[in-house]
Parts: C-alpha cells; structure tokens; sequence
C-alpha cells in the first residue's frame, strides 16, 4: 500500500535511484583527476496497480495523476520509502483486459528544488484576513480535532473536481499544504466517513465540551 498525495495506489514494486556526478580533468600522466563530487536529484521508480477507491474511481485517479505531471506540481509518496518535494517526470499506463477496474502503471519521481520569490507583495491580503470568520491558526494544526461542516471533498490538495460531498463531522487533520486550493486534509473520528481535503471556509475550530446553565 502506498500514497501519492494521499492518493491510494498499489505499488509493489519502488526502486530508489541515488547517483553522483564527478566532474574530470585531464592529466598528463595516469587517470583523469576529480576534485569533487555533485550529487543528482534522486528518482524513484514505481510499478503497480491503480484501481477504484471509496474517495474515487480508478479513472479520477489516472486523471489527478496526470494533472499533477503536466503541471510540474509538487507531490509527496509514501510507500516502503518516503520523499518528498518530488515532481512526476514519467507516467504509462496499461489497460489490461485482466483488470476490469483499473490498470497497471509505471511512474518515475525526480526530486526537484524550485526557486522561490523572495519578494512579498504588502498590497497581497493574507488567508485570515479574507477569511476572517476561519479558527485561529494554532487551531490547524496537524494532529488538531476540529469540526467538518460538511460538503465538498477533494482527492488532493489541489483536485478541481470534489471527489465526495460529506456531512457535518468532527475530524482530526492529518496532513496540510498550506499554500494550496484545498490545504487541509481531515479524517473524521466520529464515523463520518470523511477522508480527504477540504477548504478552510469548510473548517470550524475543535468542538468545545463546555456547558453552561441558564
């Protein structure tokens, strides 16, 4: 079992490529001379099986995919090995008449480092203040209880399409890409069957077990 952006895939089968790059000068007498060493992005090598799940279907899964490559996004995978910051540079996959809900797939991850802008733009408002009805930020945190209101659900942090449309459920938040449309990923806790990531408009601050008398 494995993830990609807490996307469900079946991989039994990762291969981590590490390699280093020794640049060599000429000498007269004897090998070239290296005098350091540069080492390469990692890639990982992945193979297996991409079939319907109770977020989506195998072809919502195929199609996420294939967004997330053609746009260089970010993605995260965690299998039998972990990594992250790594971009989808290669992605085939095989339509078998043996599966009848899914197919076969090979992938390969390239770990990548984007430049960032340093320059912050003062005129730009920030999350809590076009939202100012959202919880206090020590409030979304990962590992924090809080309340789902209920509604649309999404495959990835970045999905254009909801995955689900869940009912109100208090959740805990398990994992979070802060800069992306939909940046919080909640589980739900109370059997509401909520598993996937939602918008901060869709979040109310951790239920409070006060009670007070008239």
């Amino acid at each position: 079992m494995a993830f990609l952006n807490n996307l469900y895939i079946n991989v039994p089968n990762e291969e981590v490529v590490r390699e280093v790059e020794l640049p060599a000068h000429p000498t007269e007498t004897g090998i070239d001379l290296s005098d350091h060493v540069k080492p390469k992005a990692i890639e990982i090598n992945l193979s297996g099986v991409i079939v319907n799940s109770e977020i989506c279907s195998a072809a919502e899964a195929i199609e996420q995919i294939r967004q997330w490559q053609n746009t260089g996004a970010m993605v995260v995978y965690s299998g039998r090995n972990a990594a992250w910051e790594m971009q989808i540079v290669l992605f085939n996959t095989s339509h078998l008449n043996t599966i009848a809900n899914g197919a076969e797939f090979t992938m390969t991850l390239r770990q990548a480092r984007i430049a960032k802008n340093n320059y912050d733009n003062p005129q730009t408002p920030t999350r809590a203040e076009t939202n100012n009805t959202a919880p206090a930020e020590n409030e979304l945190q990962i590992g924090a209880q809080v309340v789902f209101k209920g509604g649309a659900v999404y495959v990835s942090s970045d999905a254009s399409k909801a995955a689900a449309n869940r009912s109100r459920s208090t959740c805990k938040i398990t994992h979070t890409a802060l800069s992306a449309e939909h940046p919080y990923h909640l589980e739900s806790t109370d059997g509401g069957k909520v598993c996937g990531w939602v918008d901060t408009a869709n979040i109310e601050g951790s239920p409070s077990n006060d009670t007070k008398a008239e």
